[in-house]
């Protein structure tokens, strides 16, 4: 959908959720219980979710959401992905095991309302490896979600989803360690607002990129 996704906790509220990147909280609090920016979908090795019995420290009893960005090693390492969703395929899928009827319609339906995709791409690469072996490493990340929807109605409501990671590891000493990374998710949407009782003209554009930043020692 290219929107973030609503989820919740036994006995608590989405507002009440966390989200963590390497143990971090970075909880969007002009939007409780949201993630500030967006992510690469390869930037992650772990993904880790917490329900309960959650750390004292923590901010809200919600549902903690901790990502574990990879690092580099002393191997080289990389991959590319390429993803497509069409709405041929779609339509074919539907057709092929659709069982609804129209008599289950309600008064006046006359269509299945609700957004469908026109199509979906989602592809990217990532990399990593020693810079000075034992030493220092680094790795990064570029992705790209390209979501094209058509909302009830018929108007346009596309979204693309650009994600950079970069990210330095370095051992300085036996016992120190340091750690440097930038994450960069910028949002680009055409057609906000798009619905059944909105005509597309007053639909609005937005744009939100957003860094995150970490230095570690």
């Amino acid at each position: 959908s290219g929107q973030q996704a609503v989820f919740v906790g036994a006995g608590v509220s989405d507002a009440e959720n966390a989200f963590l990147v390497d143990g971090v909280e970075i909880t969007d609090m002009a939007a409780i219980g949201s993630s500030p920016t967006y992510y690469d979908f390869d930037q992650f090795s772990e993904m880790q979710f917490g329900t309960g019995g959650s750390d004292v420290t923590k901010s809200a009893a919600g549902v903690s959401v901790n990502l574990v960005t990879r690092r580099g090693t002393n191997e080289f390492r990389g991959s590319a992905r390429y993803m497509v969703t069409d709405e041929d395929l779609l339509l074919w899928m539907q057709e092929s095991t659709s069982d609804i009827n129209e008599s289950d319609f309600g008064p006046g339906q006359a269509a299945i309302s609700g957004n469908s995709i026109r199509r979906i791409e989602d592809f990217g690469f990532n990399a990593g490896g020693p810079v000075v072996r034992d030493k220092l490493w680094f790795w990064g990340s570029w992705g790209e979600n390209d979501i094209k929807q058509t909302a009830a109605g018929g108007g346009a409501d596309d979204t693309i989803l650009e994600n950079t990671a970069f990210k330095v590891n370095a051992q300085i000493s036996d016992n120190n360690s340091g750690l440097a990374s930038w994450n960069n998710g910028d949002k680009l949407k055409f057609g906000r607002g798009a619905g059944p009782n909105r005509a597309q003209a007053t639909t609005w554009d937005q744009r939100g990129p957003s860094a995150v930043i970490k230095f570690e020692d």
